[in-house]
């Protein structure tokens, strides 16, 4: 049981981490409200195991490639910089005029169920993200090299770590959604220009970083 313990202790300092992921869940909690940003936490944390089995299963020399890191980081700070962009964007759309009733009936695109492309999107920006990416490679050796963990505790450990990141980030979840109930739409504005200008931020650095 030490290993679970362990594993907990370890999960503690990433729910504090200020990133993509957590902006993701900010905003789905904030407009959309708990299960939206629960299906954002389920996308991340489902491909955070993905990539611990695949670690554990040894597929991770071709991830480790000084090109793939190159790229995912590249690809990751475009992705997030446009994202805050369309946020900045979509901050000052009571400034637009909305389009007309009569050609809003005659554009029927099928579209993504909410959950399904929340989910998408958590999933897609931990697997881009390669700072979260090779965290999760590496937490294997982590519980081996730093914590002394034995191979038949790794479960143990790994079950600590994913039952306390989802925990925590679910109740992340539930004080976005109650904060999205009360605050003001001027106020909701500020938070979403703020969010898209954090968003480009974090994206320039993860180029500027990569190159």
């Amino acid at each position: 049981m030490l290993a679970f313990f362990q594993g907990m202790l370890v999960a503690l300092p990433l729910i504090l981490g200020v990133g993509p992921g957590l902006i993701a869940q900010m905003d789905c909690g904030l407009r959309s409200g708990y299960k939206a940003c629960a299906s954002v936490v389920y996308g991340l944390y489902s491909c955070a195991l993905t990539i611990v089995v695949i670690s554990y299963l040894g597929f991770v020399r071709f991830l480790n490639a000084p090109s793939l890191r190159l790229a995912l980081s590249l690809f990751n700070g475009l992705l997030i910089i446009t994202w805050g962009t369309i946020k900045i964007i979509r901050s000052h759309k009571s400034f637009f005029l909305a389009p007309r009733a009569e050609e809003t009936r005659r554009i029927r695109l099928p579209k993504m169920p909410p959950a399904l492309s929340r989910y998408i999107r958590g999933f897609v920006l931990n697997l881009t993200n390669p700072i979260g990416l090779f965290f999760w490679l590496n937490i294997l050796s982590l519980a081996h090299l730093n914590l002394r963990i034995e191979n038949e505790d790794l479960p143990l450990f790994i079950a600590g770590l994913f039952m306390t990141c989802v925990s925590l980030d679910m109740a992340k979840c539930y004080l976005f959604s109650r904060s999205g109930n009360v605050l003001k739409p001027p106020v909701m504005m500020l938070i979403s220009r703020a969010m898209g200008l954090l968003l480009v931020v974090l994206g320039a650095y993860l180029i500027v970083r990569a190159l």
